[in-house]
């Protein structure tokens, strides 16, 4: 009986003592697909008045890249916030038949959340947790072209969305030291499924 007690107070001190020596702060980088910024942006013909009849071709994605930070609260609470970029881009060829490239056209999502992530298991070397983060996103739109109509001016237009943004993390696993690589399954601008590096300190 006195060596299952003492076995137990024993492993309560090493588990203090281990989180005590715990980081307190986690910076990650990350990439992931697809990105609910895809799923928002409106697949259509070129919004611009001066492109009647032009449509979209070669189109080009980029990111979702992430940055994040995190302060460890308590042992199963982190507060921190998530950077988010991702570009669209294409190219607006004069019609459907005509396959001749009149402009370009590019679409940035720039999201900034706060966030908090919720430790399941906060181990040594082994992690598991999920996340939640809601924000602001900034999306520039740029369409920029050829004078098409003949009246001697070249489309150049630019416009400014701002957008409600968020991410769901359903289940984190990450692993390692100091430095873990982690992979993020849930949904919102980081993607569906997310890879990266996590350095904690």
């Amino acid at each position: 009986m006195k060596q299952t007690i003492l076995g137990v107070l024993l492993l309560a001190f090493v588990s203090a003592q281990a989180q005590e020596k715990m980081p307190q702060h986690e910076i990650a980088f990350s990439t992931g697909y697809p990105t609910i910024s895809f799923f928002s942006h409106q697949d259509c013909d070129p919004y611009c008045d001066d492109f009647k009849d032009a449509v979209y071709g070669h189109e080009r994605e980029f990111g979702p890249m992430s940055l994040e930070y995190y302060h460890r609260s308590t042992d199963w609470l982190s507060v921190g916030g998530i950077f988010t970029a991702v570009s669209i881009k294409k190219d607006i060829h004069q019609n459907i038949h005509n396959g001749q490239k009149i402009g370009d056209y590019s679409e940035r999502y720039f999201s900034l959340l706060p966030a908090a992530k919720f430790n399941l298991l906060r181990g040594e070397f082994i992690g598991v947790y999920t996340k939640v983060a809601f924000g602001v996103c900034f999306s520039p739109k740029s369409t920029k072209g050829a004078d098409v109509d003949g009246d001697g001016a070249k489309v150049d237009e630019n416009k400014l969305r701002v957008l409600p943004m968020y991410h769901l993390t359903l289940l984190g696993l990450e692993v390692g030291g100091r430095l873990r690589a982690f992979g993020e399954f849930g949904f919102g601008v980081k993607g569906v499924y997310s890879l990266g590096l996590r350095y904690q300190f």
